[in-house]
């Protein structure tokens, strides 16, 4: 079980880099 949170924690933040990344590059800072 703790291995399922441990996996699941490393997804959600691959996640969130890999969102943050393609706002990123679709939408730059004018």
């Amino acid at each position: 079980m703790p291995k399922f949170l441990i996996l699941n924690d490393i997804e959600d933040k691959i996640s969130r880099l890999a969102y943050a990344y393609i706002e990123s590059v679709f939408s730059p800072p004018f």
